[in-house]
């Protein structure tokens, strides 16, 4: 019976609502409001621009040029919402400054990803947590690694990718 009479309330709201849709207070009839706004190009190139000068405001150690930081807000703009890991992402964005350098950039992700600053623990304490082991403990059990974890480790083959 009660599920009856929520079907009924349902479809008689439903049906008030189409022929009397509800209004912001200051509207004296219905309106049709966009869900997007349409951005235009030169509408795209001010918010560039604004993103460039909040960039540049940055206090960074190094000055960089203007051309450097556009190029890095382009690649971040492009990656922020791509499916790739946290640490891909930040190889790509950067890896057209460093054509040459794919090794050395994937370490640095990956000591960035790791560093405790990041997100206030270390990836090692997440990770422990999320196992539900305890740091004190992981470090009591007698660990040893694989070869192919060794043969990996000792030429520097990992990678964030």
């Amino acid at each position: 019976m009660q599920d009856r009479f929520y079907a009924l309330l349902k479809h008689r709201l439903q049906s008030e609502i189409q022929q009397n849709p509800p209004r912001f207070p200051w509207e004296q009839t219905a309106m049709d409001y966009r869900d997007e706004v349409a951005l235009t190009p030169a509408f795209a190139v001010d918010l560039r621009s604004l993103w460039l000068a909040q960039l540049r405001r940055l206090s960074l150690p190094v000055a960089m040029p203007d051309n450097v930081l556009a190029q890095l807000l382009e690649q971040c703009q492009s990656l922020a919402a791509s499916s790739l890991k946290e640490g891909a992402k930040l190889v790509k964005a950067v890896e057209a400054l460093f054509p040459e350098e794919g090794v050395a950039l994937n370490q640095l992700a990956g000591l960035v990803l790791v560093s405790p600053v990041r997100g206030g623990a270390s990836l090692q304490q997440r990770l422990a947590d999320e196992a539900g082991v305890s740091c004190q403990l992981a470090m009591m059990r007698p660990c040893r690694p694989s070869r192919w974890f060794c043969r990996f480790w000792r030429l520097g083959k990992f990678s964030v990718l």
